[in-house]
């Protein structure tokens, strides 16, 4: 089981975070996959089939793509998939308050548009 560094981890969350925000995700239903990932940490086949399913049902496939696909590699490690989703809700609600770039993907980069347009 080889773990992500924290780095792969947020620069993931940083793109997955950036895609529901274009496709106008409710945070709630972030929320709602972290803790159905939470109550099923050892089964990730059911976490994938759950993003899935309420990818269909509510219309985010591109950002559930790129979910799942990210979960796939961290199938032998729940915990990467809690903190991967985790670091996704906080990103998320970070985002919803400043202007980001749609093709941002790295962790950096979002440190620094953060840096230019949060305000105290």
């Amino acid at each position: 089981m080889s773990q992500k560094t924290t780095e792969e981890l947020l620069n993931w969350a940083t793109e997955i975070a950036v895609a529901a925000k274009r496709d106008t995700i409710a945070s709630g239903q972030i929320n709602s996959i972290l803790s159905f990932a939470q109550e099923y940490r050892n089964d990730i086949n059911t976490v994938m089939l759950y993003i899935m399913y309420q990818a269909q049902r509510l219309r985010f496939t591109n950002t559930a793509k790129i979910l799942v696909n990210k979960i796939s590699e961290l199938k032998n490690s729940p915990d990467d998939v809690i903190r991967l989703l985790g670091y996704v809700k906080w990103i998320y609600e970070i985002i919803e308050r400043i202007k980001v770039d749609y093709s941002t993907k790295k962790f950096e980069d979002l440190v620094k548009t953060f840096i230019t347009q949060a305000r105290s």
